[in-house]
């Protein structure tokens, strides 16, 4: 086939030369081997510093299994078995290791891997784009953070990186180097065993020897399709599978059955941004710096692109074809792959393609090298070119440094501090104590540290499960393993997968008393004391049971409160699968006014959404009730709506399935004192009303206009500059009109401490008496027999519109129909058809002065008594709310029911109910005898239209 650019042959008279070449050959030597030395260096210093994580202890503890053991343990794990053998043997060259001296080995091992990759890429290059841009690909790796962090962790991804690069060298030389026939043979073998022994190290080999693959299916179509080198290439095919075969039943069943993470869906763009990141900067700067820094190298790789592209314009016909494919495949098609197969289970880590890194330097190399056309065989060169050249190098070796910076010496690049965390607990621990490993297949690099330390593997299992999460049946496991014992060190890691809702912790905090704590790096320690014979229960302790059903199958079966009031635990239920539910939530007093809204959030923990739960199983959420700075003491009721992002909300059903409103306030609670905290009002007044009272001022923007029934939120705040000595309500006039409110219900003047700053939230009601023009609110506060205990304070001035009322009815079709308990008189109703409406005209009267806002309703039925058409909104009059009405006004109302007219109404039901915290409640009707007519009234309709 054709190489990749022509080899001079020597004349006679060049041999002069010789002295000279090996000259050259003998520098190129020394500085690949200066190179080979730095990257050794850069990767033994500071080896040892960081704790192992999990990855390496499993690499411990796998590496000394019995061969067959290892093999079987292999089988059922994410990583074939060849890492683990060879790793195998080089520790036990090392015969009994300390946990400090097992972790030089163990990533000792993974160093000799990136230093021998440095070379090799060099070989590489050479090949395709010539020694100037080989060496500084070469030192690219060599400084490469992702190279120097994973060269200093004890897993295979150097192992990976070295053996996926030489089949690409191998490949490379088969293609394009002139080899005899024998050769070919070799080379072809040799590349079958290296590209099984890649698939023996990781299954995501094959996705970067597809892109090696592919590259040579595109050199021998371009350079004249000969079948010998077909039939050579589907020969070291059949080999490397035949190698392979006996792993090949694992490999399918392994991807069959992985529980370690949860489903869902990839996020394309932010893989790729990690991705990118990983390349570039490695694993030791943070993300946003880390994206900063990352469009610097992105510009680089599309230069490398554009010069590529350019000498393709300028000379079609030019070798950089070769070596522009092979390098845009090595990188592109395993990214692909791997994210098409990790979308649908994002099970993804940038790690996984540390392969392609090679390659992507190479890129990078050429990118920095080209403009200049030093070391390229360009002879002239422009000025420009140059500063191009010096600027992009200076850039990658500058952010490149400064990631090597965080790797050496940031803390916050440190690796999960098991060996912290085991030293800690072994300086400390009972001999009536255990310990508890949660996650449990943690223990692998917890024996690493903390051998000879009593342990409890919560949950038992080798490799994380998230499909099996913790849950209320822990209590029998704690039982059993906690006998006896009269405390627990608790060693918490990934437990936000194998208990992602928090119940090991839950039960030591019902149970036992928390007697330490101590965080590590991604590692926490928890100390609890257990009573004697402690005994736990598989019960959910719920102290006040409920039965709301949200709409979908998410069931609120009770709660039970903690913190004098202030936390709650919610107890749910998943009677069908749902989706990812949300909730909103709110705290309210008796009379439904809010005092204090949380933030939407997941029924239960943020990393345990309902689409995880299991059918059937109890689910708690811990609930921090939301009271704002300034709630006073007293009685309150917790509002929850369930609502699917994007979706609807999950109405609340009644025991028939029927829906009774968006919310549900059956939470009922008593906060035991005052909510201390900053207050935030914008409005401020710094008036004495009272001795030892002083109003702070308010918040929220009063109305402008209203009407009479408006209701006027009053958000007001209040500082006992000294004690009261009395209890003082606070009056609100508006005009000749005067209510009183109390001042903070639950919490009387008389017990306030000096600085207590408290809040008042009234709702005042425009008096329906009161006739329209402009007013000036004015409050007070006044003491039980209500005598004013200071000066009258003009709050804002109002406009209120004049009230049209009427006082006369109509005649109606459908007279005096119903009397709702001496609140309201439905005196007649009117029909008319209108293009596809059904419109129903119905006429109210107010028997008395209402406090309530009324809603009216009006249900189409047909013969059978179904619905078929509603239409529900508040009475209003001229915009009034009932409150507004005056006794005796009669008020006419329009509802206009989506019906056309060839649809057979039989009868009309209306009726009228109210919103409250306790969901709605209807008005009982009553015929003009006083007999029942049950919470509504049914009209049947003349000839069934």
């Amino acid at each position: 086939m054709k190489p990749v650019g022509k080899k001079k042959r020597r004349s006679p008279k060049s041999k002069g030369l010789d002295t000279s070449e090996r000259s050259i050959r003998r520098r190129g030597v020394l500085a690949i081997l200066f190179l080979v030395a730095l990257a050794f260096a850069l990767g033994v210093y500071h080896i040892t510093d960081r704790s192992l994580w999990y990855d390496e202890g499993v690499s411990i503890w796998v590496a000394g299994m019995p061969l067959a053991k290892m093999i079987r343990w292999t089988a059922n794990d994410i990583q074939p078995p060849l890492y683990y053998l060879l790793l195998s043997g080089w520790m036990h060259l090392g015969g009994a290791l300390s946990a400090d001296r097992a972790a030089f080995w163990l990533r000792f091992f993974s160093l000799a891997w990136a230093v021998l990759t440095v070379p090799l890429l060099y070989r590489v290059t050479k090949r395709l784009l010539g020694p100037g841009i080989a060496f500084v690909a070469a030192l690219l790796i060599v400084v490469s953070p992702m190279e120097v962090y994973y060269a200093q962790e004890g897993r295979m991804y150097t192992m990976l990186t070295f053996l996926i690069l030489f089949a690409a060298d191998r490949m490379l030389a088969i293609l394009h180097n002139p080899l005899t026939l024998r050769q070919r043979q070799k080379s072809w073998l040799l590349l079958a065993v290296i590209m099984a022994a890649a698939m023996y190290t990781h299954y995501f080999a094959a996705f970067f020897l597809a892109a090696v693959w592919v590259y040579f299916a595109l050199v021998w179509w371009k350079t004249g399709r000969k079948m010998v080198y077909l039939l050579e290439a589907l020969m070291t095919i059949f080999v490397t599978v035949f190698l392979y075969s006996p792993w090949v039943p694992y490999l399918t069943n392994r991807f069959r059955v992985d529980t370690s993470y949860w489903a869902g869906t990839l996020k394309l763009h932010e893989a790729l941004r990690h991705v990118i990141i990983s390349l570039s900067l490695g694993e030791t700067v943070l993300e946003p710096t880390g994206i900063k820094l990352m469009w610097g190298y992105v510009a680089i790789w599309f230069l490398g692109l554009a010069l590529f592209l350019a000498v393709f314009i300028r000379r079609k016909k030019s070798p950089i074809f070769y070596p522009f494919w092979f390098l845009l495949l090595y990188q592109l098609l395993p990214l692909i792959l791997v994210l098409v197969l990790t979308y649908r289970m994002p099970k993804f880590n940038p790690r996984y393609l540390m392969p392609i890194l090679p390659a992507y330097l190479a890129w990078l190399a050429y990118a920095s090298v080209a403009p200049s056309g030093i070391g390229i065989g360009r002879k002239r060169h422009s000025i420009l070119g140059s500063v191009v050249s010096l600027v992009v190098i200076g850039y990658l070796f500058l952010t490149m440094a400064f990631s090597l910076r965080g790797l050496y010496f940031d803390p916050a690049f440190t690796k999960p501090d098991f060996r912290g965390a085991a030293e800690y607990i072994r300086q400390r621990i009972g001999p009536d104590e255990t310990v508890i490993l949660c996650s449990g297949h943690m223990f692998p690099v917890w024996n690493v540290y903390g051998a000879g330390l009593p342990q409890v593997r919560i949950p038992n299992r080798e490799v994380v499960d998230a499909r099996h999460p913790l849950g209320y049946g822990l209590a029998g496991t704690l039982n059993e393993s906690l006998a006896g014992k009269r405390g627990v060190w608790i060693v918490l890691w990934q437990d936000d997968v194998a208990d992602p809702n928090g119940y090991l912790l839950d039960f030591m905090e019902r149970y036992g008393t928390l007697a330490g704590k101590a965080d590590f790096w991604h590692v926490r320690v928890r100390h609890f004391r257990l009573p004697s014979g402690v005994h736990f229960s598989p019960e959910p302790p719920i102290s006040h049971r409920l039965n709301v059903n949200f709409q979908g199958g998410l069931k609120l079966l009770g709660y039970a409160a903690r913190d004098g009031g202030r936390d709650l635990s919610l107890f749910w239920q998943a009677s069908r699968q749902l989706p990812d539910v949300k909730i909103a939530y709110w705290l309210s007093d008796e009379n439904g006014t809010v005092w204090g809204r949380g933030r939407d959030r997941r029924p239960a923990a943020y990393a345990y959404p309902t689409d995880r739960w299991g059918l059937g199983n109890v689910v708690f959420g811990r609930f921090r009730v939301p009271a704002e700075p300034g709630t006073p003491p007293g009685k309150y009721r917790l509002c929850l709506r369930a609502y699917v992002p994007g979706g609807k909300v999950l109405s609340v059903l009644d025991s028939a399935g029927a829906p009774q409103g968006d919310y549900t306030c059956g939470i009922r609670l008593s906060i035991e004192s005052l909510v201390r905290g900053n207050v935030s009002m914008p409005y401020r007044v710094e008036k004495v009303l009272a001795p030892g009272i002083t109003l702070l001022g308010y918040a929220g923007k009063p109305p402008l206009d209203v009407v009479q029934g408006q209701k006027i939120p009053l958000d007001l705040f209040w500082k006992a500059v000294a004690r009261p000595d009395r209890e003082y309500s606070l009056r609100i006039g508006l005009g000749k009109s005067e209510s009183v409110f109390p001042l903070a219900e639950g919490y009387s003047t008389d017990r306030w401490l000096p600085g207590d700053v408290v809040r008042s939230r009234v709702l005042y009601r425009v008096p329906a008496a009161v006739d329209g023009g402009k007013y000036t609110l004015e409050l007070g506060l006044v003491d039980r027999t209500g005598r004013p205990a200071g000066p009258k304070l003009s709050m804002f001035d109002l406009k209120v519109a004049g009230a049209r009322r009427n006082y006369a009815s109509r005649p109606m079709p459908y007279p005096m129909l119903a009397d709702f308990s001496g609140e309201l008189r439905l005196l007649g109703m009117d029909r008319r058809p209108e293009a596809d409406k059904l419109v129903i005209t119905l006429e109210w009267q107010a028997e008395s002065s209402m406090s309530d806002e009324w809603v009216g309703f009006v249900h189409a039925l047909d013969g059978g008594g179904h619905l078929l058409a509603q239409e529900d909104h508040p009475l209003l009059a001229d915009g009034r709310p009932t409150p507004g009405w005056l006794p005796g006004e009669v008020v006419e109302d329009e509802y206009r029911l989506p019906l056309s007219a060839k649809v057979g109404v039989h009868a009309i039901e209306v009726g009228v109910y109210r919103r409250s915290v306790d969901g709605l409640t209807r008005l009982p009707a009553y015929d003009s005898s006083g007999i029942r007519l049950g919470d509504s009234v049914v009209v049947p309709l003349d000839n069934g239209s």
